[in-house]
Formats: C-alpha cells, structure tokens, sequence
C-alpha cells in the first residue's frame, strides 16, 4: 500500500491506495459515473416506480448534459436535446439494450407535461 501527501495551503491531504501515481487517483475523480469518451461520463440508474424504467445521467466534465429512459424517450426534461456523437457512439457501444436515437436528438414517446405557476 503507497501512501500520497498533497498539501494546498494550509490542508494536508493524504491517500493510501495501490496506485503507483497519485495523477491517476485525481484524474477519476474529474467525471461523474463511468468514463465515456473524451470529457464525457454516464450513470445509470434504478426507477424510481416499477412503472419506470432504467435511465442514463450523460454529463459534460462534471455538469449533466442529458438525461435518457432506457426507451430513448426524455428523463429530466431532456427533450430536443442533441447527443454529442462521440458521446453517443459509446453509449450505444456500452448500452446495447438502450435505445438511442438515430439522429442523436431525444424526443418524448408521450405526451409532455409542464407545470405552471401563476
């Protein structure tokens, strides 16, 4: 086991771990989720309902871009938006059992619902 020493100021901060670099350790934790190509990363997660389905949090560094049902239909109000290609060649790559669009534009299955407060 390697212990690492970063200090910033008036912080220590130490890292124990197998990682012969302690470069590694801080370049994980740059993306939310599992690593996707280039600045991309996703996670995957549960329904919320059992009349939901699986669905995907696709994040830009670490700000969300998307969010997709595993139907390819809008989760989060994602509707319209554009799937990055070379985000979404690795999400159909990774995610065989999702559907994606095929011109990488999410759109609603159904119809959208939208609350107004007046």
């Amino acid at each position: 086991m390697k212990r690492f020493k970063l200090e910033s100021g008036q912080f220590t901060i130490f890292i124990y771990g197998n990682v012969e670099e302690p470069a590694i350790l801080l370049q994980e934790a740059r993306h939310r989720g599992i690593s996707l190509a280039g600045p991309y990363s996703v996670d995957k997660h549960s329904p919320h309902t059992s009349k939901n389905d699986y669905y995907l949090h696709v994040y830009l560094k670490n700000n969300q871009i998307f969010a997709i049902n595993k139907d390819g239909t809008a989760h989060d109000c994602s509707h319209g938006c554009e799937i990055p290609r070379v985000a979404a060649d690795s999400l159909r790559a990774m995610f065989p059992d999702y559907k994606f669009p095929d011109n990488n534009i999410i759109e609603s299955s159904g119809p959208v619902e939208y609350l107004l407060y007046m």
